[in-house]
């Protein structure tokens, strides 16, 4: 009986934890966005006119960085790691390396291409990052809960 109060308190408040990054999305709250740099110019004198920065290429390569950030999303898997495998769980998101969606870049600019690759893997990390920190402290949370629940029942 002891056991499925835990699991229904440990699915409850894993499921409020859940919720906090989809309400700071549409809330705004804890957003601030990135400024990003655009690609730098080569110091070559002898680059030819394919080579130089423009306006347009700049558009460009800052749309692919917006769509990016856009095209990340969070992995399930992320916010289980970091449940189930604690700090080690929280440190895999940033080691994994992402494959990017190529259905996305196909029929783009080179511009384009480079500005979504470059930001598509910082913001996939920083999003399953999250997320499996949001798992480690549902999974705290929950043996805390377990705990004062224990020490009050008896």
């Amino acid at each position: 009986m002891k056991s499925i109060k835990f699991l229904i308190i440990f699915i409850l408040f894993s499921m409020l934890i859940m919720q906090i990054p989809i309400y700071t999305e549409e809330t705004g709250l804890f957003t601030n966005p990135d400024k990003p740099s655009p690609p730098e110019q080569s110091s070559d004198s002898t680059s030819t006119s394919k080579n130089v920065f423009s306006i347009e290429n700049a558009n460009d390569y800052l749309l692919g960085m917006k769509d990016a950030r856009i095209a990340a999303k969070a992995s399930p898997l992320s916010f289980f790691s970091g449940c189930c495998l604690g700090p080690l769980g929280i440190i895999i998101p940033y080691i994994v390396p992402y494959n990017y969606p190529f259905e996305r870049l196909h029929g783009r600019s080179s511009d384009y291409t480079i500005g979504f690759m470059k930001q598509y893997n910082n913001s996939m990390k920083v999003e399953n990052g999250e997320m499996a920190v949001y798992g480690f402290a549902s999974c705290i949370g929950s043996y805390l809960l377990f705990y004062i629940f224990m020490i009050v029942t008896n």
